[in-house]
């Protein structure tokens, strides 16, 4: 689908943001029946705020509950595209990752996305990892790592093993990238980090 020209979206702040945020910088660190609590509980204050669906995709996926995880990123990305699309069906042309409340919205994006590719819709997952760092031209969320990786044919498997398992530091992944960018100069124009 096409982006609606020049309409930019802007999130709104939600009433549980602070809340959110306290709860999960303080030490120590929340975790089990904790989080999964107070998750459950920001997501009935506020069911379009989503990071507590991210929270808990992630929190869920880690302990091999994959189809709950689904679940909750399901329904926090139906949730993004309510907030996003527009009567006709349209993408905004701007989501800025600087504006912070939209950060929970990208994120969400980034999720589904990386699912997507875990599950072998490669296409699918390159067209919103291609959305995605159109809409963050800094590129704050490492995106461009998966486009070159999904444009290079390596499986989901494949770039965790190497990259994620084996590469902590993230320096031969940023090697790699650098090695093999040029070979898709298509993907990175226009964008504020790439030269």
């Amino acid at each position: 689908m096409m982006s609606s020209k020049g309409r930019e979206f802007r999130a709104p702040k939600s009433a549980i943001m602070d809340a959110y945020y306290d709860f999960i910088t303080q030490s120590p660190e929340p975790k089990g029946g904790q989080l999964t609590k107070q998750m459950k509980e920001f997501i009935k204050q506020d069911p379009d705020f989503l990071d507590p669906y991210n929270i808990m995709y992630h929190h869920l996926r880690e302990r091999y509950h994959a189809e709950k995880a689904l679940d909750y990123l399901n329904q926090a990305y139906e949730r993004a595209l309510k907030q996003l699309l527009d009567d006709e069906g349209h993408w905004p042309a701007r989501l800025d990752w600087e504006w912070m409340e939209n950060r929970a919205i990208i994120r969400t994006l980034w999720n589904r996305a990386d699912a997507l590719y875990a599950h072998a819709f490669r296409q699918e997952a390159l067209d919103l990892f291609r959305r995605i760092i159109r809409y963050d031209r800094r590129d704050a969320n490492g995106v461009r790592f998966k486009i070159l990786a999904l444009r290079m044919g390596k499986s989901y498997k494949d770039y965790y093993i190497e990259f994620e398992l084996m590469d902590p530091s993230g320096r031969h992944l940023q090697s790699w990238f650098d090695r093999n960018a040029k070979k898709f100069p298509d993907e990175w124009q226009g964008l504020d980090w790439y030269e």
